[in-house]
């Protein structure tokens, strides 16, 4: 693809704000929070500005066309690479790919909720993902000039074009890694109530609505909210592989701890 480095219009630092300024803003926003407000505050912003750094090398599996991309831009950092090696989809570097898109989507309808609604979170995804919204019409062709649906969000929408009601649209097999980003704006605000796990699943079957995908995000979930509520990130994924789902094949539990362990080498 051609060469592609248009930056996002709408952020502050495209409005002329410095980054001295913006460190400034944040630093305001968490005044007068406790070290647990602080964590979920940084677990969500982390996530939006995690997801923002990458769409440029975004499906890119190439460590080296990675590399030479970041040496031909003159820079030792992927994050924010310009111009973009993201050879499926080109929008303004800065912006949310599929996945920040619906840690957002959930953010605004728990806002609008006043806390957890499914029915107001399906109302967030129609907005967010209709053929009205940014992405578009349906259909991904490699090299577009706009969001890129994942596969889950595409089949919800589909469905929701059929005429189906909210609760009937998810994907039925889809497993990827929509199912963990979709619970971090849910455990950020519910770390430590009762109920985090149930919202956690509900949100995950809106648009994925098998096992395989519930316990993989759940999994997930519990090792934010371990983290959050003040557990080292190591202890956090040992706890959370005690929670996996008794009736799990034995394969499976093993391979998750020990993936898992694994990236604490453990």
């Amino acid at each position: 693809l051609p060469p592609y480095s248009e930056l996002v219009k709408d952020s502050l630092l495209a409005k002329g704000e410095d980054e001295d300024t913006i460190g400034d803003l944040i630093a305001d926003a968490m005044e007068g929070m406790d070290r647990q407000a602080k964590r979920r505050f940084e677990a969500l912003i982390g996530a939006l500005v995690a997801d923002a750094a990458s769409l440029p090398t975004y499906w890119n599996y190439n460590p080296d066309t990675i590399t030479e991309a970041m040496k031909a831009s003159g820079t030792s950092d992927p994050e924010f690479l310009s111009p973009m090696s993201n050879n499926f989809f080109q929008i303004p570097i800065g912006s949310y790919s599929c996945h920040g898109s619906q840690v957002i989507a959930i953010m605004e309808s728990l806002v609008a909720a006043g806390g957890f609604d499914a029915r107001i979170m399906a109302q967030s995804y129609d907005e967010k993902f209709g053929l009205a919204s940014g992405y578009g019409a349906l259909q991904n062709v490699k090299g577009q000039h706009k969001g890129w649906r994942n596969l889950s969000v595409t089949e919800y929408i589909e469905n929701a074009e059929q005429g189906k009601p909210p609760m009937e649209r998810a994907h039925k097999t889809d497993c990827q890694s929509d199912a963990y980003v979709k619970i971090i704006p849910i455990v950020c605000a519910y770390a430590g109530r009762p109920e985090v796990m149930e919202c956690c699943e509900a949100a995950i079957r809106l648009t994925q609505d098998n096992d395989t995908a519930v316990v993989m995000g759940c999994a997930a979930a519990r090792v934010l909210e371990a983290c959050i509520l003040g557990s080292p990130p190591d202890a956090a994924v040992l706890e959370c592989t005690s929670h996996l789902p008794v009736n799990m094949s034995g394969q499976v539990r093993e391979e998750m701890q020990g993936a898992m362990c694994t990236a604490y080498r453990m």
